[in-house]
């Protein structure tokens, strides 16, 4: 049976030709931007690579059209990659137009379980606010009494632990909350169904491109605080997969806006 998540069908139709077409890209070598390092040969169907990512996101890009998220945040660490192919595979398939949120930017955050909640609703505070500022500044901005719609992605949810949290974050901002992943069936919309969980940058730094450094201490009044700082981390493996991301993104067929509808040409010229 196909999968149907939010009314998109991702395993049959025309849709299912695309995925198979572009998850079956080739890596590329490359010599001299990535120190010498070799990056080549075909990579199997089962295996996730970052370079997977954007022709996994577009289901999500067709439910970011539905819902018309005002906020996107994706969920760092794991959900970094997968962000950065949703807004490549935007920047790419829809012709140009801005990434649709109140600021036309997708965020980051951390929403982890294991970090204090004050510390991780702070953050939350900040984009929602600054995003919310910059949209009235520019003449985009929620109706009057529009409930205000944020978009999490993350790569996938199996016990929905952070997809609770997630919502729960919201409801300060009484904000309609939605999440995206890689994979699960506990999600608003999924990317593709049983994908290879050991992909190479759970849980690494190095891969990903961002770690978070958490300190705590005693206040003189005997409370305990929490920060929570966001480190970037270069390197070769994350640049590469950001490059091998952006690469993927640049292949997918250019769509046509036609009204309402999005139609996908048969074959794109490079």
């Amino acid at each position: 049976m196909p999968e149907v998540t939010s009314g998109l069908s991702i395993t049959s139709g025309p849709m299912q030709g695309l995925l198979e077409r572009l998850l079956a890209v080739p890596q590329r070598s490359s010599n001299d931007e990535f120190g010498q390092q070799e990056f080549v040969g075909s990579l199997a169907l089962s295996a996730t690579k970052p370079e997977h990512l954007p022709a996994m996101a577009l289901p999500v890009l067709e439910f970011m059209e539905d819902v018309k998220p005002h906020i996107v945040i994706a969920c760092d660490r794991g959900g970094r990659l997968f962000g950065l192919a949703v807004h490549a595979a935007w920047q790419r398939t829809r012709g140009g137009q801005p990434f649709p949120t109140l600021d036309g930017k997708l965020h980051f955050a951390r929403i982890s379980k294991t970090e204090d909640y004050d510390v991780l609703q702070a953050k939350i505070d900040i984009i929602i606010e600054a995003s919310r500022r910059f949209g009235q500044q520019h003449g985009n901005e929620p109706a009057d009494n529009e409930q205000l719609r944020v978009l999490f992605v993350d790569d996938w949810v199996t016990g929905g632990g952070t997809k609770q949290l997630a919502q729960l974050l919201m409801e300060k901002h009484s904000a309609q909350t939605y999440y995206g992943v890689m994979h699960g069936e506990d999600a608003d919309v999924t990317g593709k169904r049983e994908p290879d969980k050991n992909v190479s940058w759970r849980d690494r730094p190095e891969e990903s491109g961002i770690n978070y450094l958490s300190a705590i201490w005693e206040k003189p009044d005997g409370t305990i605080a929490q920060t929570l700082t966001a480190v970037a981390v270069p390197g070769v493996k994350a640049r590469h997969n950001r490059w091998l991301i952006q690469e993927a993104a640049r292949r997918l067929p250019t769509a046509l806006v036609l009204g309402a509808a999005i139609c996908y040409p048969t074959s794109t010229s490079r």
